[in-house]
C-alpha cells in the first residue's frame, strides 16, 4: 500500500509542477488513495470538515477582504509612496532598503502575486529610473515578497496555530529572531550581487524600456502628496496584534478576525469610502480567499486524509522518529524544493503541515518551529520559482526573462533557508 501511495504523490507533486491546479490534484490524489484503502467516504469527510473549520475560514475570509478595501481605497498606494520617499533618496544602498520595504510590504499584504501586481509597476520603473538594472529591479521586488512568512494575518501560519492551539501572533514573534536573520541575509546577499555583476547603479537603458506611462514616475514618487492616516492603515492590523498580544500586552487581545474588521471600518472612515462599495469589495476579498485558499487548505486535507488511510504518515513519522535532524530538514527543504519546481509554495506547505506536523511532538519537535520552518522552506522555494506568479509579474514589468530573476536571487534565497533553518529549528527551537 505506501508503495502505490508513494507513486500517487509523485504523480501528483509531478502535475502540480506542471502547472495542473493544484487544488484539482491534491483532492484527486487524496480520494483515489481513500478509494484504494476502502474508505472513499473519508475523503469527503475531510474535505467538509476543512471547509467549516472554525479557527481558519475567518481569518482567510477577512484578512483577504481587508487586503481588498486597503486596495480599493489606494491606501496601499499611499503606504508604498511613503516609504518609497525615502528609499530612493539613499542610492548607494537601494537595492538592500528596496528590498526591505518590498518585506514589509508583503507582511502587510501578504499575497506575493498580489503584492507584485500591486507596487512592481510602481517600484521597479523607480529603481530603474534611479540606475538599477531591469533584472535587478525585479528581482529586488521578487526577494521581498517571502516577507509574508511573518505576516499576523497568514492563512499558513494560522494552519500551524490550528495544530499547536497557539494563535498566530505568538508564533510570530516565536520565530520573529529567524525571519529577521534570513531577511539580513537576503538584503546583504542581493547588495553584494548587484555589485558583482555592476547592477547596482548606473543603469541609462533607453526610456522606452519602461513604457511611455511611467516615464515621470520617479517624480511621481517624489511629490505624491501622503496621506499618512491612510499611509498607516495597511499595517494597522499587525499593530494591533503585536500589541495585543500576551508577550506585549500594551492593549486588549485582539482575534484576526477583530483585527481585520475594526481596521476596515477605521480605513473607511480615514478615506471616506462609501461603506456599501466597501462592503461588496470586503465580500468580493472573502469569497476570493474562500475559493483560493479554504478550498486548498480543504484539498491539502483530503490528500492528508489518503496518506493516512494507507498508513504513510504513520510510516514517515517512524522515519522521522529515528532522526529529529531528518524531520528538520525535510520540513525546510522538502517543501523548498517543490515550492522551487512546481512555484507554488502554499501546496508544497500545506501538504507537509496537515500531514507531518500534527505528529511533531511524537518525534520530540515543537509543532510551532517545524511547521514555521516548512512555511519558511516554502516560500523561500516559491520565490526560486522561475514559474511563479510573483516572478512571472515581476518578470513582465521590468521586460525581463523569468530566468534572469532566478539567476540573480538563487544563491541568495539558498543562503537564507539555510541560516532560517538553523535559527528557526536548531537555536530557538
Amino acid at each position: 500500500m505506501i508503495w502505490i501511495g508513494l507513486i500517487i504523490i509523485v504523480l501528483t507533486f509531478a502535475a502540480i509542477i506542471k502547472k495542473w491546479e493544484a487544488r484539482a490534484c491534491l483532492f484527486i490524489a487524496g480520494l483515489l488513495m481513500c478509494l484504494i484503502s476502502g474508505n472513499p467516504l473519508g475523503a469527503i469527510d475531510a474535505f467538509t470538515k476543512a471547509l467549516v473549520n472554525s479557527f481558519l475560514v475567518p481569518i482567510i475570509a477577512c484578512a483577504m477582504g481587508f487586503a481588498y478595501v486597503i486596495n480599493m481605497t489606494g491606501c496601499d498606494k499611499h503606504f508604498s509612496y511613503l516609504a518609497l520617499r525615502h528609499v530612493i533618496k539613499i542610492k548607494a544602498f537601494l537595492v538592500p532598503l528596496a528590498v526591505l520595504v518590498i518585506w514589509v510590504f508583503s507582511i502587510a499584504i501578504n499575497s506575493p502575486a498580489g503584492l507584485a501586481a500591486a507596487v512592481a509597476p510602481i517600484i521597479i520603473p523607480v529603481l530603474i529610473r534611479a540606475g538599477v538594472h531591469p533584472a535587478m529591479a525585479a528581482a529586488t521586488v521578487l526577494l521581498g515578497t517571502w516577507g509574508e512568512f511573518v505576516s499576523i494575518a497568514s492563512s499558513l501560519m494560522a494552519v500551524v496555530g490550528s495544530i499547536s492551539h497557539t494563535d498566530v501572533p505568538t508564533i510570530v514573534l516565536m520565530v520573529l529572531p529567524g525571519s529577521l536573520a534570513g531577511l539580513v541575509v537576503s538584503c546583504l546577499g542581493l547588495w553584494v550581487i548587484s555589485i558583482f555583476r555592476k547592477e547596482d547603479k548606473g543603469y541609462t537603458g533607453p526610456s522606452e524600456d519602461l513604457g511611455n506611462a511611467n516615464a515621470n514616475l520617479l517624480e511621481e514618487v517624489r511629490s505624491f502628496k501622503v496621506n499618512y492616516l491612510k499611509a498607516l492603515m495597511p499595517i494597522l492590523p499587525i499593530v494591533l496584534l503585536i500589541l495585543g498580544t500576551d508577550q506585549v500586552g500594551w492593549i486588549m487581545k485582539f482575534t484576526v478576525p477583530q483585527a481585520m474588521i475594526l481596521c476596515t471600518m477605521l480605513t473607511l472612515l480615514v478615506s471616506w469610502t462609501s461603506p456599501f462599495e466597501a462592503m461588496r469589495k470586503f465580500c468580493s476579498g472573502m469569497g476570493e480567499g474562500f475559493a483560493s485558499i479554504a478550498a486548498l487548505i480543504a484539498a491539502a486535507g483530503v490528500f492528508t486524509a489518503g496518506m493516512n488511510a494507507l498508513g504513510m504518515i504513520d510510516a514517515l513519522i517512524e522515519v522521522m522518529k529515528s532522526s529529529q535532524h531528518i524531520a528538520k530538514i525535510a520540513a525546510s527543504w522538502g517543501t523548498f524544493v517543490i515550492a522551487a519546481l512546481s512555484g507554488s509554495g502554499d501546496a508544497a506547505c500545506l501538504a507537509f503541515n496537515t500531514s507531518i506536523t500534527p505528529h511533531a511532538a511524537a518525534m520530540g519537535l515543537d509543532p510551532n518551529y517545524l511547521g514555521a520552518a516548512a512555511y519558511m522552506g516554502a516560500a523561500l522555494g516559491r520565490t526560486l520559482s522561475p514559474v511563479a506568479g510573483v516572478t512571472l509579474i515581476c518578470a513582465s514589468v521590468a521586460k525581463v526573462d523569468p530566468m534572469d530573476l532566478t539567476k540573480r536571487v538563487g544563491l541568495v534565497v539558498i543562503a537564507t533557508n539555510l541560516v532560517g533553518m538553523i535559527v528557526v529549528q536548531y537555536i530557538l527551537a
